[in-house]
């Protein structure tokens, strides 16, 4: 006889929801600082594209934080393997998008389906 399969458990992917707020706190403290640096110099003319400076780098920081975050988000959160493929649903509205971690045997929340 062989042994019964273990259920999954369903467990939310981590970062699959966007930026903590800690991050963004981050964020904003960064491009407060730059911003603030930018105004303090005492040459006019450097002011515009400091603080044009100071927006590219902090959305540049932020874009490569949330990519991370998302290539980090398809792998399992307990042994870190990739998360291949979703399970299959009809589609509708409201239905969750699950992950399965095979060797873990949990099922990886991703937020729900839209559907205009």
């Amino acid at each position: 006889m062989s042994p019964e399969p273990k259920p999954f458990v369903v467990r939310t992917l981590p970062g699959a929801f966007g930026p903590s707020k800690k991050k963004i706190a981050a964020f904003l403290a960064i491009f407060a600082l730059l911003l603030g640096a930018a105004l303090s110099l005492p040459f006019p003319e450097f002011r515009g594209p400091l603080i044009a400076a100071a927006v590219l780098i902090t959305i540049v920081a932020i874009g490569r934080v949330q990519i991370k975050d998302w290539r980090e988000a398809l792998q399992c959160g307990q042994c870190s393997a990739p998360l291949q493929s979703r399970l299959e649903t009809s589609g509708k509205h409201g239905e969750p998008i699950l992950y399965p971690c095979k060797q873990c045997n949990i099922l990886w929340f991703a937020g729900s389906e839209y559907v205009d």
